[in-house]
């Protein structure tokens, strides 16, 4: 937020204190909804956390921009609905398994080697299905 003093220890908790700023944002879109607070603070949090924002897939461009934009639209229950979902979505990781029909999701993790012949085997035949789909509908 734009008045905190940084920390050594803040840089090293860089994932809670982003969660940490996402929940303030949620408690001042939520505020600003029930005419308690200020829409400028709410700006302010907002303008806060963008610069690092942009390093992140997870609101991304897309959902920063619809924030700001139902900010400044005033429409402040949908401000407070969409950083609520936000902060939610940072807080649980909820956010990784919301993916759309054609996204894959694949872990390496801690898997004996000659498992990973068997995975990649498994990737290439689920794109090869994806790729023959399309073709197939294309008419190619």
């Amino acid at each position: 937020m734009p008045n905190k003093t940084a920390h050594v220890d803040q840089f090293l908790l860089v994932h809670s204190g982003r969660a940490d700023d996402w929940r303030e944002i949620t408690t001042l879109a939520d505020a600003w909804a029930a005419n308690r607070g200020e829409r400028a603070a709410l700006e302010a949090a907002i303008a806060a956390v963008a610069p690092a924002e942009e390093y992140h897939a997870y609101p991304g461009g897309r959902l920063l921009s619809a924030l700001s934009e139902r900010i400044a639209t005033n429409d402040a229950g949908g401000a407070a609905k969409l950083a609520r979902r936000i902060s939610n979505g940072l807080l649980t990781h909820s956010y990784r398994f919301d993916a759309p029909n054609w996204s894959v999701r694949v872990s390496f993790a801690n898997l004996p080697d000659d498992a990973y012949d068997d995975i990649g085997r498994g990737v290439r035949a689920v794109g090869r299905g994806y790729v023959d789909t399309f073709n197939a509908l294309k008419g190619k």
